[in-house]
């Protein structure tokens, strides 16, 4: 039995990995062997790691399978083999079951692999809540084009399946493939196999990278140099007419709707791998669905997790975990798909809108009656599925009355005249239930029992004639239990009728009761045994045996005639229901969805988008929320923005500091375009969107691991993606762009970006740190606005206070710093920051100052005018020239090293100096403090038309919202500008000072 094991062991870890188990039968039981070397301890399989893993116990025979040698051994009674198998498959295990073969003798002939369980194959172990997608990726390289890729994805549990080809995007080395991400994103797989037809192929992190596969889900790769005998069409042709048993004149891949060899070779690798594993899953398929993203929103570059749209193992943490409001299986299905495959047609979405509004206008009873029904209901695919493949059982034909009975209450009290109307006739409905239920009793289904079938009496008389016979025999048995009881002295219902492990019924009666029965034993029936246990016992009797024996004869009998009608049964409810039973589950599934998309937006106060149809799109917000944040607990009130891209500006810089939320505002936008699409209300006060395209995304984050997209180089093939495809109907979010390179190279590749894409005008929002950016382009060219998250740094107190406001400008160029500190970083690190960024800069703190020569009092930290850092280009300057001193001494009498008579200027300001353009006054006292007042002149005026103005009266960010608004605005008149300043910001400054600033931009 040892060496058979290992043989076994070590077929199927070639085919499927080092995660794969045996499970052979012998006996009753299912084994598990191994052999240990005594020295070493090393062992030939892995029952060792499996064991540990299930928690069961591990037997060692010394010496039994040769020298030196120990056998291991495990096992467990065959009828919890699937919740052993289940625990490893659920653990990304495979598990090979092999059964034994048996002679008319009942002896063990041989024993065959008959099943092998894997994550999505093992379908006993599938929660009732989720699918077991199976997915086949076939990838056709070329060496001087991208590969052409074929898919194919089943679900086992209903029997469907979905192709699609595609082309990937970018060089034959370096390619991505955003709507074959998608697809997996959208039918999520428990296992996939990846077949690349090349002479080599990238290894396994390499492959999930490329198609965004995290490490949860089971990869199975095959690196093909030929296609087999599949690259012959006639043989592909009959191994599908096989399958599919397809009766139509059309060709066989006209009929399943291949539009390339390598999505047929994809299906037909999915469907070789299924076969292998369990051949009753490929029963009785539904007709290949082809999937078609070109009705759909483009989502590339991994939008859907990037933008947190839906998490890969945790959909708690992502929008699609808000949406739990859906009372059916169907529903929570249709609600993913529909959420991850948004619409980009118009007309589509505000009919999906039109439902939720109408939705919401219903009155409560009505509300209530249509979540009551929708509890009643059972899976509907799932089980129309088993009637197909004869699999369904009475509990199963019962669940479908109650389901049946719930949509007729449904589509006749509720939805009538309403949007949500059932797409099918009153007629139609009665002409299959009529057929449904000549097959099958609603009464019996609710009773069945090994002795009682769901099938009709009035059908199947045969039948019902044996079920009589065994109601006859359960009569018998009661009536001689009455007998016995009465002989007994006893109560009749202290002796008990229960089920026995080998006859079908037995007595039963606590140890008081048996001690009475002993008492009066001659009265008894003849042949009584009264058998004691721990706990009361047994009471036999000849009678109750032959009983037993009719009743095990006539059981058997039933089990043979249900055998015999269960595929008549079920092809003939086939058959009736073949047209209305999609209806029925895609209508259930639509309505579920419509009451879950409403109530969650009742309860978190969403609004409906209004959609516009126009020959660009475009996106206006006002009040912008994103969904995860405002969810979480918090008595901090979540500050909202308005967002305008497109009928204006067709794109934003959003600049910040960390932590400032830029990245959330662009992800709550991103997330507001994908909700209006997928006809969803949205966490806004009020949206009006022409719909998108396509959403591409670029978020170096943690929400972007799962992909694996760090390096520069992928990051620069997705930019290639983006820019081919910007079109007016492309939407482009990112955050830290080029953030993998150096600043000049980063600063150069964005603004490049940018100019790009507004030529095509494409929507655009990009948070990023790069300040060089609006000196670089010129903003109002490419129609593009910047604007920043305010927050406020107290130098005193050293705390950020996140305003969060945004503000038109790019704010402070340097916070990096006081966010460190505000987030408790050690003081002596931040203080060596402190002095790493000054040398960097070339500016000192006060007490490292340099001295002038000219007066020691006088230290060279920053200009005094314009408060350039910059400690390499600052000069000392006397206020009134040296040349007019006379040994020193001005002619007030004032030496002319004085400190009054010195300032500290920049280069630049000091050339003003030299030029005239600024006059240096003197350090007036105020309430506030010493001030400077200083002159500035400008070329074109006369002397006396100039202007004093206060150091230090606007504050750097003042002053860059002077400089944004003049830029945003250079049209208008300096008038109009100074009064825009004084009413929006109450910023009051001169024309003069405007004048000054306009030139220097």
């Amino acid at each position: 039995m040892h060496k058979e094991y290992i043989e076994l062991y070590q077929t199927y870890t070639k085919k499927y990995g080092p995660k794969t188990a045996i499970f052979l039968m012998v006996g009753s039981f299912y084994e598990l062997y191994d052999i240990q070397d005594v020295e070493t301890g090393e062992t030939q399989a892995n029952v060792r790691e499996i064991v540990d893993y299930l928690g069961i116990q591990l037997s060692s025979k010394k010496g039994d399978v040769g020298p030196g040698k120990d056998g291991l051994f495990a096992g467990f009674p065959d009828y919890v083999m699937h919740k052993w198998a289940g625990r490893l498959t659920a653990a990304n295990w495979t598990v090979v079951i092999v059964d034994q073969i048996k002679d008319a003798r009942g002896k063990v002939k041989e024993r065959k692999v008959s099943r092998i369980l894997s994550p999505s194959t093992h379908i006993e172990n599938a929660i009732s809540t989720e699918t077991p997608y199976i997915a086949t990726i076939w990838v056709h390289t070329h060496a001087n084009q991208p590969p052409i890729i074929g898919a194919a994805v089943l679900d086992g549990t209903t029997g469907t399946t979905r192709t699609y080809s595609t082309m990937g995007k970018g060089r034959p080395d370096i390619w991505t493939a955003d709507d074959m991400v998608q697809l997996l994103t959208v039918y999520p797989p428990k296992e996939v196999l990846i077949h690349w037809f090349a002479s080599s192929a990238p290894d396994d992190a390499a492959t999930r990278r490329q198609f965004g596969l995290p490490s949860s889900i089971t990869l199975h790769r095959r690196v093909h140099d030929t296609m087999g005998s599949f690259e012959h069409e006639l043989v592909r042709g009959e191994y599908l007419q096989k399958i599919y048993a397809v009766k139509s004149v059309l060709p066989i891949r006209t009929y399943l709707g291949f539009r390339s060899l390598q999505e047929e070779l994809a299906l037909l690798h999915l469907l070789q791998f299924i076969e292998e594993h369990d051949t009753t899953l490929l029963q009785s398929l539904h007709r290949n669905e082809t999937w078609n993203p070109n009705t759909t929103l483009v989502c590339g570059n991994h939008a859907l997790t990037q933008l947190q749209m839906t998490s890969v193992g945790h959909p708690q943490d992502s929008v699609l975990g808000l949406f739990d409001k859906c009372l059916t299986v169907m529903g929570r299905r249709a609600i993913k798909e529909r959420l991850l495959s948004p619409y980009s047609d118009g007309m589509t979405i505000r009919l999906r809108l039109k439902e939720i509004e109408e939705y919401t206008m219903w009155p409560e009873a009505r509300i209530k009656m249509l979540e009551r029904q929708l509890r009643f209901m059972f899976d509907l695919p799932r089980l129309h599925r088993k009637i197909r493949c004869g699999t369904v059982t009475s509990s199963e034909l019962a669940g479908l009355f109650q389901t049946y009975d719930a949509i007729c209450v449904l589509r006749t009290e509720v939805t009538s005249k309403t949007s949500l109307e059932a797409p099918w006739s009153q007629n139609e409905e009665s002409q299959y239930k009529d057929v449904f239920c000549k097959h099958v009793s609603e009464e019996k289904s609710r009773m069945a029992s090994q002795d009682i079938s769901a099938f009709s009496s009035i059908t199947y008389p045969d039948i019902s004639e044996k079920e009589t016979q065994i109601q006859e025999v359960i009569q018998q048995i009661q009536q001689l239990r009455s007998r016995m009881a009465i002989a007994g002295h006893v109560q009749e219902d202290a002796i008990r009728i229960e089920e026995r492990e080998k006859e079908p019924y037995g007595f039963k009666a606590s140890s008081v009761t048996l001690q009475q029965l002993k008492k009066n034993i001659v009265n008894l029936p003849e042949g009584t045994r009264i058998s004691e246990l721990k706990s009361g016992g047994w009471i036999e009797c000849a009678a109750l045996n032959q009983a037993n024996t009719k009743m095990m004869k006539l059981r058997d009998g039933l089990e043979q005639l249900v055998r015999i009608h269960q595929l008549e049964v079920c092809q003939a409810i086939s058959e009736a229901g073949q047209h209305l039973w999609a209806l029925m589950e895609q209508w259930v599934a639509h309505v579920d969805g419509t009451q879950c998309i409403a109530r969650v937006s009742k309860e978190r106060g969403w609004t409906c988008p209004i959609i516009h149809d126009e020959n660009e799109s475009w996106l206006d917000i006002k009040q912008v929320r994103h969904p995860l944040v405002e969810a979480s607990s918090t008595r901090v009130s979540y500050v909202k923005h308005d967002i305008r891209l497109g009928k204006g500006a067709t794109g934003w810089l959003v600049y910040g500091t960390n932590a400032s939320g830029k990245s959330t505002l662009m992800k709550a936008t991103g997330l507001c375009v994908l909700l209006a699409q997928a006809g969803c209300y949205v966490p806004a006060q009020s949206m009006n969107l022409c719909p998108f395209q396509a959403v591409y995304t670029r978020i170096l984050n943690h929400d972007n691991l799962a992909a694996g997209l760090s390096s520069f180089a992928v990051e620069m093939s997705e930019l290639r993606d983006i820019l081919r495809n910007a079109n007016p109907h492309t939407l482009v979010l990112g955050d830290e762009l080029c953030a993998g390179t150096e600043s000049t190279s980063a600063q150069a590749l964005v603004a490049s970006g940018i100019q790009w894409l507004s030529k095509r005008h494409a929507k655009f929002m990009f948070a990023t740190h790069l300040h060089g950016i609006p000196s670089i382009i010129d903003i109002q060219k490419e129609n593009v606005e910047v604007w920043h998250l305010h927050v406020e740094y107290n130098d005193q107190t050293k705390k950020l206070v996140y305003d969060r406001s945004l503000r038109p400008g790019s704010g402070s160029t340097l916070y990096g710093l006081e966010v460190a500190r505000a987030m408790d970083l050690p003081s002596e690190f931040i203080e060596q920051a402190l002095e790493n960024r000054h040398r960097i800069m070339g500016s000192v703190k006060q007490e490292n100052a340099v001295a002038s020569a000219w007066n020691p009092h006088v230290v060279k930290k920053e200009c005094e005018i314009c408060k350039s850092p910059i400690t390499k280009e600052l000069e000392v300057h006397h206020i009134s020239e040296r040349h007019t001193a006379k040994k020193g001494i001005l002619p007030d009498g004032t030496h002319m090293n004085a400190a009054s008579n010195l300032i500290v200027l920049c280069e630049e300001c000091h050339q003003k100096v030299h030029h005239d353009t600024l006059r240096i006054g003197p350090m007036l006292q105020t309430s506030h403090g010493p001030e400077r007042t200083v002159i500035h002149i400008e070329p074109e005026e006369s002397e006396s038309a100039a202007k004093p103005i206060k150091k230090g009266k606007w504050t750097d960010e003042e002053m860059e919202t002077v400089r944004t608004t003049l830029r945003a605005y250079s049209s208008l008149s300096l008038k109009a500008v100074r009064a825009y300043l004084s009413s929006k910001y109450g910023i009051e400054m001169s024309e003069t000072i405007l004048t000054r600033i306009k030139k220097e931009l």
